[in-house]
């Protein structure tokens, strides 16, 4: 008569994955594992298989050596992502908001190191992605897109009151609301200085 000694379960205490992620649960101390529920595993049958839920999920896993068998329980806990949100105003200042998740976040814009800043100025012309971090490492990304609008410069106004072309404005100046426009005469002398969410310049010196 042979004697079989009970499994003694070695498994891992809560494991936590992000969404979409998967990991690892080794466990040891018998011959040969059953777990349940075995739809997010990729083999019910392994000591160490790969879980890939979509929600927080308690597997039981029955240890058998021989005739004897124990039972334990691991959970996955899994973690929502973050939403991200890129708010472009009228001045091409992006402003990032973080949602859902674990605060707090960490924002980035392309390549750029992950910080706390949530607001970028002065990007380039075009496609940009941004990416978020919270405080259990789930990340989530999204794009958005700056215009810059051409200027135009006019060659010439009247400044005589007639409700016509009396004052000089640069074609969408208004864009770049910090931009500073400075005129001088042709002896080198500033006779206006203005911003570019002012209006145009009406012809007198300032």
């Amino acid at each position: 008569v042979e004697i079989e000694t009970k499994p003694i379960p070695a498994v891992p205490n809560d494991l936590e994955i992000c969404y979409g992620d998967n990991i690892e649960i080794p466990v040891s101390g018998a011959y040969n594992y059953y777990w349940t529920p075995a739809e997010s595993l990729n083999n019910r049958y392994s000591a160490s298989p790969i879980a890939q839920p979509t929600e927080t999920t308690e597997y039981e896993v029955m240890f058998i050596k021989g005739v004897c068998m124990v039972s334990e329980k691991v959970k996955v806990v899994v973690n929502e992502l973050p939403n991200l949100i890129a708010e472009v105003d009228m001045s091409n200042n992006v402003t990032l908001i973080g949602e859902l998740g674990a605060f707090p976040y960490q924002y980035a814009i392309d390549e750029r190191t992950y910080s706390s800043a949530d607001t970028y100025n002065r990007l380039e012309g075009g496609n940009h992605k941004a990416y978020v971090i919270d405080s259990k490492g789930c990340k989530n990304q999204t794009e958005f897109e700056i215009f810059y609008l051409d200027i135009e410069i006019p060659a010439f106004f009247s400044p005589n009151n007639d409700g016509i072309n009396d004052t000089w404005e640069i074609k969408n100046i208004s864009m770049y609301p910090e931009a500073e426009i400075i005129i001088y005469d042709r002896f080198g002398k500033m006779i206006c200085n203005y911003k570019g969410a002012d209006r145009g310049w009406d012809g007198l010196y300032r």
